[in-house]
């Protein structure tokens, strides 16, 4: 598996070079839909704890054992998605600094030397591979468009590769690979 950074038990697949860019949008995505959710029952429970507001359709009509099951299981739910939101941005947060510094998980895990330390030696010794140490130069915005497949910002978002030929070199390995 071409730079191979870890295997996802949640998508029971490994996430390398060539699906990247659809984890950090699956965890991305997922983080945003766990703070909605969080947004939307903090809303549900002020609105039911509010004075002059248990006649909503949300709500029970008194403070009854209904009431207290319903403000105990949202106050779990909005534990258990904060939790997940706060793993899903750390783990986002972490993804994001393994490009910078152009290194996997597993990199790390292994305590490998970083991947520009073994090129400039490699390059020193064969002198003819420019556009590797090139690659290693890049600056951050650089990487994020190798993952990403795209200088269009808003296509990073959106979860398929738009296969033109030779905008990135993942793109065009799966070019190469369809034809």
């Amino acid at each position: 598996v071409a730079r191979m950074d870890h295997h996802c038990r949640w998508l029971a697949n490994c996430v390398s070079q060539q699906n990247l860019k659809f984890f950090l949008n699956f965890v991305f995505y997922f983080s945003c839909l766990n703070l909605d959710y969080i947004g939307e029952q903090v809303t549900k429970l002020c609105r039911c704890l509010a004075i002059g507001t248990t006649h909503d359709n949300h709500c029970p009509d008194d403070n009854t054992a209904a009431f207290l099951v319903q403000f105990g299981f949202q106050m779990a739910t909005i534990l258990v998605s904060f939790f997940i939101a706060v793993f899903c941005v750390c783990l986002l947060c972490a993804q994001l600094s393994l490009i910078r510094q152009n290194r996997t998980y597993m990199d790390n895990l292994q305590r490998r030397p970083s991947n520009f330390d073994i090129e400039m030696s490699l390059h020193l010794k064969v002198k003819n591979n420019e556009s590797l140490i090139e690659f290693q130069k890049a600056t951050f915005y650089d990487r994020l468009v190798e993952v990403f497949g795209d200088r269009n910002l808003l296509w990073w978002f959106v979860p398929v590769y738009r296969l033109e030929p030779g905008s990135t070199r993942v793109e065009r390995e799966l070019i190469s690979s369809i034809t």
